[in-house]
């Protein structure tokens, strides 16, 4: 399907804009909110409270690999399990913009990429509805390749934590 190649690109694309604002908009909110966090969010506190431009960067472009290479592997195997790999991973993205949206509504207060999550998760809505009506998706596949997708990317979110602090 032709118009599923596009839909598959904006994936990456989605995912750099939104976050390019949290890598450059982080460093100096974590350092004005410090107070607010370690009252109100210390686990959070704790995991950035040693935050770098570079960490943050290493983190993002790891991820960014796993975003493409699940894009790479659609467009030149176009499989079935690949594209419920896509579809999988990308829901896992949007769960992440909702997170964002969560913790600025838990802090009462603007969080770095809760702009791009606002703006970003009603197109990633729909590139997932787009896609699983193209490819006729049944709510079982749906919610298996989301699950499959939450875990591979909670791994990987883990993983490039680690990277981010042994940069820091």
């Amino acid at each position: 399907m032709e118009y599923f190649d596009y839909i598959v690109w904006l994936f990456p694309l989605l995912f750099v804009v939104h976050d390019g604002e949290e890598l450059f908009g982080m460093g100096r909110w974590l350092g004005d909110n410090t107070d607010l966090l370690k009252a109100k969010a210390p686990k959070f506190y704790e995991s950035y409270k040693n935050y770098s431009v570079k960490g943050m960067l290493v983190a993002v472009l790891e991820e960014l690999v796993l975003c493409l290479a699940v894009c790479v592997a659609v467009a030149f195997s176009g499989s079935e399990i690949s594209i419920l790999l896509w579809w999988g991973t990308f829901s896992a993205y949007a769960i992440h913009l909702i997170v964002h949206i969560a913790q600025c509504v838990f802090l009462r207060k603007y969080v770095p990429c809760v702009l791009t999550s606002v703006i970003c998760l009603p197109i990633s809505v729909l590139l997932l509805y787009q896609s699983a009506v193209a490819f006729d998706f049944d709510v079982c596949r749906m919610i298996v390749s989301a699950i499959i997708g939450i875990a591979i990317v909670a791994v990987n979110l883990w993983f490039a934590l680690w990277l981010m602090r042994k940069v820091n």
